[in-house]
């Protein structure tokens, strides 16, 4: 999945790759919500009212959907930061029973190995009112992935190309 960004305009685009060669299946544009919501601009710039604002991560997710429908047969997705920051874009792929390898960007928050929020703990012996749900982190927090990048140190990491 890459988001190619021209004048605020993103092309969102999967792209199929084998021993064969590689080519793009699909390319949306995405718009930022000021632009979509303003319809007169839209209009004035040839922009398809049918478009709605939908986020980049959102179109790649469904471009991916329609792909499978098509008969395009499961791959490794791979995606840039734009798309690897985001949880829920990596929830949907793995939702999805696919693999993926994403770029994310060092300053994301992430669980330390044996880290995460703890369920939240009800009261004992009461019965009454709502159970909490809110997760509870604890003596733990996240970490920035450099935070634990430099944690795990220089034998934990590797570089692939």
């Amino acid at each position: 999945m890459l988001g190619r960004v021209d004048h605020r305009q993103v092309g969102v685009s999967p792209h199929v790759a084998s021993e064969r060669g590689s080519s793009c299946i699909a390319m949306d544009l995405s718009l930022p919500r000021s632009w979509v919501e303003d319809r007169a601009r839209c209009r004035k710039a040839g922009v398809p009212d049918e478009l709605t604002f939908r986020t980049n991560w959102q179109r790649g997710l469904e471009q991916i959907d329609a792909a499978r429908r098509a008969g395009i047969r499961d791959h490794v997705v791979l995606a840039d930061a734009g798309f690897g920051d985001v949880h829920d874009f990596r929830a949907g792929i793995a939702g999805r029973g696919l693999r993926y390898v994403a770029g994310i960007q060092s300053a994301v928050e992430v669980w330390a190995p044996g880290a995460g929020p703890e369920p939240p703990a009800q009261p004992s012996g009461s019965k009454r009112g709502r159970p909490r749900t809110r997760f509870r982190t604890g003596n733990d927090a996240p970490v920035t992935l450099a935070e634990l990048a430099a944690s795990l140190g220089q034998k934990a990491l590797k570089t692939h190309t």
